[in-house]
């Protein structure tokens, strides 16, 4: 197997039980709040992993250039946007309409890919990941009631919009997150990922923190009286997010990020097989379409 097909699907896994305990929190306090803790007490845990890892291997720092800088807040910034208009999109009645267009990331950040970095997907991988969008829009919407005529029409177009939004700030932290690493004059695959994560878990912290300044203290209170769960959230993000980088840093974002849409396949299946929950004919297909997609790109990589 080869490496960053197993750090995609660690990352995977992961993010699976980082969501979950998420979702615990948010039961608790705002969503707002459980975000920000991924951050906050994520810092010190990838500053320290990556001091060990340099004071460990005896390695010498890379030399910053602006270009990584650049590339490395301009990723931070465009996930924290697309983190805000996913949650934007839980206030529409229609979220459905707005979560099956999130799933255009994986067509968007080919084109980024290219548009910043001159990286071409093969063919038959584009055609691998064009199934699977269809096959992940088909579970996201379970229903069929997600069509062309719905999606124009008021109000469901502004659902549609918001969700292409979110699929085009996550394609653009993925590829700017790639150009960073590549960007770093050193072939230490790991220490550029944890250099990487580092500065841009610092920049989003920076902005997050403004942002509370600003518009609510609250979030603080919240945030302390949930430290411990708090810590789990960090601890499992900062792990996953350590493995997504390791994967883009390895292969190109659209690959990667086709590969990962295999967690909403495994959550299907862990739902069927394992909670006894049976799967519509929408959703066999919705499956079947998204594994043929995978299989496609991770043979032509």
């Amino acid at each position: 197997m080869d490496v960053w097909i197993l750090f995609t699907l660690l990352a995977c896994s992961i993010q699976a039980l980082r969501t979950v305990l998420q979702k615990s929190m948010v039961s608790q306090t705002s969503v707002i709040a459980a975000t920000y803790v991924r951050f906050l007490f994520g810092l010190p845990i990838i500053v320290f992993s990556f001091c060990a890892y340099i004071f460990y291997n005896n390695s010498d720092l890379p030399s910053i250039q602006i270009s990584f800088i650049a590339y490395a807040s301009v990723g931070g910034l465009a996930q924290l946007l697309g983190n805000g208009f996913l949650l934007y999109l839980l206030s529409f009645s229609n979220f459905t309409v707005g979560t099956t267009y999130t799933k255009t990331e994986v067509i968007q950040t080919a084109f980024i890919g290219y548009i910043v970095l001159g990286e071409l997907v093969s063919t038959l991988s584009f055609f691998g990941i064009i199934l699977a969008f269809f096959g992940i829009a088909m579970l996201a919407s379970q229903s069929g009631s997600v069509t062309i005529k719905n999606n124009v029409s008021t109000p469901h177009y502004k659902a549609a919009i918001c969700g292409i939004l979110v699929g085009t700030f996550y394609a653009l932290a993925a590829v700017f997150f790639r150009s960073a690493m590549l960007s770093l004059d050193s072939n230490d695959l790991f220490m550029t990922s944890l250099a990487t994560l580092a500065w841009v878990t610092f920049i989003q912290v920076f902005l997050m923190t403004m942002y509370s300044l600003y518009s609510s203290q609250a979030l603080w209170a919240e945030v302390m009286n949930n430290k411990l769960l708090g810590l789990w959230i960090a601890l499992t993000g900062i792990t996953a997010s350590a493995c997504w980088y390791i994967a883009f840093n390895i292969q190109k974002a659209a690959y990667v990020m086709a590969l990962g849409q295999f967690e909403l396949v495994v959550v299907f299946l862990v739902s069927t097989f394992w909670l006894k929950e049976r799967m519509s004919a929408r959703q066999i297909i919705g499956v079947s379409l998204t594994v043929i997609g995978i299989i496609a790109v991770v043979l032509t990589s």
